[in-house]
């Protein structure tokens, strides 16, 4: 009796460690994908990088990642977060845009 709630306690173990590890795999994807979509971007608008806006790149990135998760069965709950990272990656990438002041003149 006692063998056997041990080999089911065991199988049990195995199963959630399994869920664990699948899930795990899909966290580490994730990253990689945003990684390839922002370097695609990058490499495609070279010069004119610091152009491209927040609102536009979030919506190629969630197209696109959609896309991939119908292609390869990827999960897509994560998409808003692949839309934001490649977000992170490109406005890193243009580095710090000049803001527009609108107060009043000083010299004149």
């Amino acid at each position: 009796m006692i063998a056997a709630v041990v080999i089911l306690q065991a199988c049990i173990f195995a199963l959630i460690a399994a869920y664990v590890v699948w899930h795990w795999q899909y966290r580490f994807d994730v990253k990689r994908v945003a990684d390839v979509m922002a370097a695609d971007l990058l490499e495609k608008y070279q010069e004119d990088v610091g152009q491209l806006g927040e609102h536009g790149v979030k919506e190629y990135a969630t197209q696109r990642y959609i896309q991939l998760a119908a292609t390869f069965g990827l999960p897509s709950s994560p998409v808003d977060k692949v839309a934001g990272m490649v977000w992170e990656v490109v406005s890193d990438a243009q580095g710090v845009q000049p803001q527009r002041v609108e107060a009043p003149v000083l010299y004149e």
